[in-house]
């Protein structure tokens, strides 16, 4: 554990300078108060590091070497004056209020025993999250990774940073590491918020904040998806706090125009975080035109945002063409390589993605898939779905409504709240419609509207509206979820089999280290019925490459590279057998 907080140091100082020397640079005058400087500091600094060691991946192994690096550019951007300013005036305002030290230590702790209290059981975490960060951290990205299996195509730059830990005592060990520094994160951004509502001090901006952290942070901690490698997860979060950015910005405008200044800042996170997953574009696409609308210079809005996005789309591509042959898998734009996998097979990723969101525990009958009353079936296949979306009908209507109404109290911000919650809806519906790929779409017009509702209706306080707009949210989704079978109870089974001796636990972990992943298998005989087995690999060989299967199940975990989660049927071989791995895979 004492690792895990270590390791946490080195990524908050290598990401907040950075993102604080951003900042800076653009003058952004509507992020006031320091804490909430701060927060925005780590997401613009880890973001721009994974963009960086994604593109880099192309030709370097991830190692130690990389965070060393960017400590080292942090050093030098805490010379900066106004960089050190901030913060002092951060650890004045934070460290040297004893309560919420005291509370954030706690958070600390909790946060970090979470991690290492309980066993990785995230499907996707086992399936290629993993195998994605081997890869990076033995290899790099090399040509036709996603020959081996074609999710180990999805490259995300979130990974990245888990990377170049994945490395001699840690190896295996930190695959929840960014995962848990957010958590630790967001609970403390709430500590905040909760030390605000209590002492009247709390904003519209702060209400609508706590309304939708509170509830996408729940339904991640029930899902088990901090104590995972997925990028989900980073995407959620993000477009909260861009959304949340944007209600910052346009009440700082509606109060004085002139004086704002940082109107860019949403629309550069959102683009920033594209190499996390592409499901974040609605936002992206929202918080340009936002930006263009307040922009005073149109061209050198424009030109800017070209650039931005030529330079991320660019640093992406430039990894895609080495592990698929395509730029941004799964999107069809492919060339024709001995390592492609080609524009055919990345249309068939695509649908197979969307049906089986779909079709997911049989929820929809064949004959409606082609029709738009399969909507209906995926609202009711589960009781967080029909919560889900009973609150977005609802309180788009009444959101509706109070648009078609003039008033001094309407929030500036609730048009495009709105959009960018219709947007992401339609998005997700259109590509892969389910709601782990972003909870925070379908809750941020619900959380819109309780925002909206308490400026309007009840006009007691802030505190008290606030209160109720949080419990109103939350307890909802408690509700929805709490009747609902665990999705994860094979994680009972699991504790149940380490418990017997049948799968076996690191035998070494300590107060300093944590254990590492325990491999199973997950064998299924339908959508729901499964059972857990002994992890055991079979070796296979196709031409000159040989290759590993799971024996059950098609999640690899920690096996040796390179693992398949399927027979591979391509007839392949090294490109290079002299060198191995290193010099990539191409079909014979």
């Amino acid at each position: 554990m004492i690792s895990i907080i270590f390791l946490w140091g080195v990524i908050l100082f290598c990401s907040i300078p950075l993102g604080l020397f951003i900042l800076n640079n653009l003058k952004v005058s509507f992020l006031s108060r320091s804490f909430d400087k701060l927060i925005i500091s780590f997401w613009i600094g880890i973001s721009i590091i994974g963009l960086i060691q994604l593109f880099l991946s192309g030709w370097f192994v991830l190692t130690f070497w990389f965070p060393l690096a960017f400590s080292l550019l942090s050093l030098s951007l805490i010379q900066n004056t106004q960089i050190k300013l901030e913060l002092k005036i951060w650890w004045k305002n934070f460290f040297l209020q004893k309560s919420i030290f005291w509370g954030g230590v706690f958070l600390l702790f909790s946060s970090a025993f979470y991690m290492v209290g309980s066993p990785i059981v995230w499907d996707d975490t086992g399936g290629y999250h993993i195998g994605n960060i081997e890869w990076l951290s033995q290899y790099g990205i090399t040509y036709g990774i996603g020959l081996i299996h074609n999710r180990l195509a999805l490259l995300s730059s979130w990974n990245t940073v888990i990377a170049t830990f994945n490395h001699g005592v840690f190896e295996h060990r930190v695959f929840s590491i960014t995962n848990g520094l957010v958590l630790f994160l967001l609970l403390l951004q709430i500590a905040v918020l909760l030390k605000r509502l209590s002492s009247n001090h709390i904003k519209t901006s702060d209400s609508y904040l706590l309304i939708i952290l509170g509830s996408v942070l729940m339904i991640s901690l029930y899902k088990k998806m901090f104590h995972s490698a997925t990028s989900d997860i980073a995407n959620y979060f993000v477009t909260i706090f861009v959304s949340w950015l944007i209600v910052l910005l346009l009440e700082a405008r509606k109060k004085n125009k002139r004086a704002v200044m940082g109107i860019q800042l949403p629309f550069l996170i959102a683009t920033f975080a594209v190499g996390y997953k592409f499901t974040i574009v609605p936002v992206v696409v929202v918080s340009f035109v936002l930006y263009f609308f307040l922009s005073k210079s149109k061209i050198k809005s424009l030109f800017f945002s070209f650039l931005l996005g030529f330079v991320v789309l660019g640093m992406i591509a430039s990894s895609g063409y080495k592990a698929s042959g395509c730029f941004w898998f799964p999107v069809p734009i492919c060339i024709e390589a001995p390592w492609s996998l080609g524009e055919h097979e990345a249309y068939l990723f695509s649908k197979e993605t969307y049906d089986s969101a779909i079709n997911a525990l049989e929820r929809v009958p064949e004959d409606k898939i082609n029709s738009i009353s399969w909507i209906w079936y995926w609202a009711k296949a589960t009781k967080s779905n029909f919560v889900a979306f009973t609150l977005v009908l609802l309180s788009a209507l009444l959101l509706l409504k109070g648009i078609m109404i003039k008033s001094e109290n309407r929030h500036p911000a609730m048009y495009w709240l709105f959009g960018i919650g219709v947007f992401g809806i339609l998005f997700l519906f259109l590509n892969a419609p389910d709601p782990r790929f972003n909870w925070s779409y379908l809750l941020i017009i619900p959380a819109t509207f309780t925002m909206i509702f308490s400026i309007n209706i009840i006009r007691i306080s802030i505190f008290y509206s606030s209160c109720f707009s949080a419990f109103l949210i939350t307890s909802i989704i408690v509700v929805s979820i709490s009747f609902k079978e665990d999705p994860l109870h094979y994680e009972k089974q699991l504790s149940n089999l380490i418990e017997s001796g049948v799968i076996k636990k690191d035998s070494d972990p300590n107060i300093f280290v944590p254990p590492k992943v325990i491999p199973f298998s997950q064998n299924r005989s339908s959508h729901t019925e499964f059972e857990l087995e002994s992890f055991q690999l079979i070796k296979k060989k196709v031409g000159n490459l040989e290759y590993y299967i799971p024996k059950t199940g098609n999640s690899c975990w920690i096996a040796p590279l390179p693992c398949a989660n399927l027979i591979i049927k391509t007839k392949l071989k090294l490109k290079n057998p002299k060198v191995g791995l290193l010099e990539g895979i191409v079909k014979q």
